[in-house]
């Protein structure tokens, strides 16, 4: 059976392996993957820079050695290709190595938790970020593509949330990574990477109540 590794990747440092990700890594003879996660091997191995689940799969039609890699940005089973790839692979033996989420990797370095943060992804995507932010008193968000960070600060602004405190963390785990933390107002005029993601705090989310009345009132 032609064995394939999934292999979440972290953020793209290779410090951020776990160890079973690293080990699987080193006994492909071949890797695939977005061009910043292959780069570390491309002088050890042939690598592919590819992204689209159709065009990973046409790359290991063409395999002759086994087993491959194709490198996933992150954790697998967080926003990850990993979903719509593993259904094109019924002709492998798949086995698929987690990584560490940025979600994870941001929490701990602004030493705080996130299994009470709402998380939402507005990366490649369109999402009330914003609202969402409104609603809940910590948010995690993804950014990228046509909805940056910047402009996430200005329409909270808009909407009379230029106080929320916003962390905001920049090309996670290289060497220029860079975090900073502050309300949106004073966010809103700068520019930030679009390999970013955004920590939320809103001291005082907007409640709704229940529809309809109490079983008492009802009775």
């Amino acid at each position: 059976m032609r064995k394939v590794y999934l292999i979440g990747a972290g953020m793209g440092n290779p410090n951020t392996l776990t160890a079973g990700a690293a080990a699987a890594i080193e006994s492909c003879a071949a890797l695939a993957g977005a061009e910043r996660l292959i780069r570390p091997w491309a002088s050890a191995k042939p690598c592919e820079s590819i992204i689209l689940a159709d065009d990973i799969v046409a790359w290991l039609a063409e395999q002759t050695a086994w087993p491959v890699g194709v490198l996933l940005s992150g954790d697998t089973g967080f926003y990850s290709g990993t979903k719509s790839l593993i259904p094109l692979l019924d002709a492998y033996d798949v086995e698929v190595f987690p990584g560490i989420s940025s979600l994870s990797y941001f929490c701990a370095k602004l030493k705080t938790s996130w299994h009470d943060a709402f998380i939402v992804s507005a990366h490649g995507r369109e999402h009330n970020v914003v609202g969402e932010i409104q609603r809940h008193e910590k948010t995690f968000a993804l950014t990228g593509g046509q909805t940056r960070v910047e402009d996430i600060c200005c329409e909270l602004v808009s909407q009379g949330l230029g106080h929320v405190v916003i962390s905001v963390g920049e090309r996670l785990s290289y060497p220029d990574e860079k975090i900073v933390t502050d309300t949106a107002e004073r966010l809103a005029d700068m520019r930030f990477d679009s390999l970013a993601v955004m920590l939320a705090i809103n001291p005082q989310p907007v409640t709704y109540a229940p529809l309809g009345i109490s079983d008492s009132a009802f009775l």
